[in-house]
């Protein structure tokens, strides 16, 4: 295998690899949409309350397992 086949094949496992944390940076202007969204409807209804409950739990849960990953435990996975 040549050298440059193997650092694309590695490039490309890195990234599967961290796919999924990169899915939750994209994910965390959307859960603030999100917010604002249910934040400014008027008259919300209980489910709408509820969404709008879970949408703050994700996006701070969001936010702590992107710091923990990049910048508290780069290196773990």
């Amino acid at each position: 295998m040549s050298s440059k086949h193997k650092k694309t094949t590695s490039a490309w496992s890195h990234f599967l690899k961290n796919v999924a944390h990169y899915g939750d940076i994209l994910a965390i202007p959307m859960f603030m949409i999100g917010i604002v969204y249910f934040h400014l409807l008027e008259g919300k209804t209980i489910l709408e309350i509820i969404i709008f409950v879970f949408l703050i739990l994700g996006f701070i849960a969001d936010i702590m397992f992107t710091l923990l990953h990049f910048f508290i435990l780069p290196g773990s996975v």
